[in-house]
């Protein structure tokens, strides 16, 4: 079967896949809906990409596209109609001036890609999921080609054991004790799929924005605290200067949560059980 125009016309252009309707076998039906159930199973696939060293996935409509980030490794695009599927290697990362964003940028022999991630919600305007970052994903061709910019909604893939409630166990190597702390011992609790981190710093709650990136955690800057006063704020303010503003590698292994800058770990947390 084939779409025709308001005329009779049979519709033809750049795209006339998209206006012809093809007979499916049994067998074919079948694998189409088996894709179908991939796609509402996405937490499934997304979870698959992850362990196979996928970072940061986007998507997007009008034409539909996707991108795969391997931070240590390589960009992967692919675009319906318009690029088949293009590889780049390493990207470099570079951050956006005066907004809350980062480019990822490579080239391979054909073009150059430019991803710009930006912190902003958006919305699927096809499978109304929402994720937390818009993208952009520029690529300029090397042979004068005219250029391509796809926009869509993207995510970064994180380990899910790492969305709980963690209680401090050891700072930079020294076991904490409880009876140092006047209420309980420090806690942090954290929501990758909000990018939200929140706890107690020993005396006072604090509650801050994160960003989960591949196996690292991006600390924002800019903390919300309670002020009250208590006997170890020495310790609450290592404990906050720790990971305001910083990148540190995370580990995940068995109930425990360790934070690591470069090769220290700075901080060793057990599963909050209570």
């Amino acid at each position: 079967m084939v779409m025709l125009d308001n005329n009779g016309e049979r519709i033809v252009g750049s795209q006339p896949g998209m206006f012809r309707l093809t007979k499916l076998s049994r067998e074919g039906l079948k694998d189409e809906m088996n894709n179908l159930s991939e796609f509402e199973n996405a937490g499934n696939i997304r979870e698959e990409k992850r362990i196979s060293g996928v970072n940061f996935i986007a998507y997007g409509n009008e034409p539909f596209w996707n991108v795969e980030i391997d931070l240590g490794k390589s960009i992967k695009l692919t675009a319906l109609f318009d690029i088949e599927e293009m590889h780049f290697p390493t990207p470099q990362m570079f951050p956006i001036m005066d907004v809350a964003g980062v480019s990822y940028i490579s080239s391979n022999d054909e073009a150059t890609i430019n991803v710009s991630i930006f912190r902003q919600n958006c919305s699927d305007d096809m499978s109304g999921e929402n994720f937390s970052y818009q993208v952009t994903s520029d690529i300029q061709f090397k042979n004068n080609s005219p250029s391509k910019i796809f926009t869509g909604c993207g995510a970064y893939l994180n380990d899910a054991a790492v969305n709980k409630n963690w209680t401090l166990e050891k700072y930079k190597g020294k076991k904490i004790s409880k009876k140092d702390f006047d209420n309980a011992l420090p806690t942090m609790e954290l929501n990758l799929t909000e990018s939200k981190v929140f706890g107690k710093a020993g005396c006072n709650s604090y509650t801050g924005i994160v960003d989960g990136q591949g196996d690292k955690l991006k600390f924002g800057y800019d903390f919300a605290m309670t002020r009250m006063f208590c006997d170890n704020m020495d310790f609450e303010r290592k404990f906050m200067e720790t990971i305001t503003g910083k990148t540190l590698i995370y580990e995940v292994t068995e109930g425990k949560l360790k934070l690591k800058d470069g090769d220290n770990v700075v901080m060793e947390f057990t599963e909050t059980t209570e």
